[in-house]
């Protein structure tokens, strides 16, 4: 490896390190949610908890979904806007928004409608099945709104702009979610700290729309990566 190409990795680590950071810590930050989660359920018994890890495996086939479609996104978003074709980008991340969020919405249908038939397909344990249903009916609406967090995280890290992917990306689950857990538990009890995950997922969404906001409403756009890749390369 000659010098220049020591160098010019140099410069590409950082980028791909901060690139990729939101998406690890969206995965360790989950992580340390769900073991809050279970802890303050503990007082509810074995079947709360096996109720919760249920809902938890429905939920993380529609996360991996969606996860998919934004990540499918994140290469087109990134062209565009290394290209300064803002039109095209923005209409890139609209149409992926709405496969995102239909998809969301019938998935959150479904489980408001089935989620006992849902719950008893992994399990027959009555209890464990009324507490899964109860889980599934609040958590299930958290599901169109991180869809659009996902679009919104995958914008930033598209655009090179890691600082706003990584603030979302902490609000979004590890934080604000265990705060309210912790808030409802002390006054409603364990049995209503699964709303902590709907209630966290709206307030994340509304910073990361305001950061969206912000960011698209600039007139140009500015060339965070342009000291790597040149502009002029992507537009041939």
């Amino acid at each position: 490896m000659t010098v220049s190409d020591r160098e010019e990795l140099k410069r590409f680590v950082p980028v791909i390190l901060s690139g990729g950071l939101p998406g690890f810590l969206m995965v360790a930050m989950a992580m340390l949610s769900n073991c809050f989660l279970n802890a303050m359920l503990s007082s509810l018994g074995s079947a709360a908890i096996a109720g919760v890890g249920l809902v938890r495996k429905v939920d993380q086939l529609l996360y991996a979904v969606n996860q998919g479609i934004t990540q499918g996104m994140l290469p087109l978003v990134a062209y565009c806007y290394t290209s300064g074709r803002r039109g095209r980008m923005i209409a890139v991340i609209r149409f992926s928004a709405v496969c995102s969020e239909v998809f969301s919405l019938i998935c959150m249908s479904i489980s408001l409608l089935f989620a006992p038939q849902l719950i008893w397909l992994f399990i027959r344990n009555a209890e464990t099945i009324r507490f899964g249903s109860e889980f599934l009916r609040v958590i299930c609406l958290a599901i169109p709104v991180y869809t659009l967090t996902f679009v919104i995280i995958a914008v930033f890290q598209a655009v090179g702009r890691w600082k706003e992917a990584f603030v979302i990306s902490i609000l979004h689950k590890g934080t604000l979610d265990i705060l309210l857990m912790l808030l409802i538990f002390r006054w409603r009890g364990a049995g209503e700290i699964v709303w902590a995950t709907p209630i966290s997922e709206v307030l994340a969404l509304v910073i990361a729309a305001i950061f969206l906001y912000r960011f698209l409403k600039k007139d140009k756009f500015k060339d965070d990566i342009g000291d790597i890749i040149e502009k002029e390369s992507l537009t041939d």
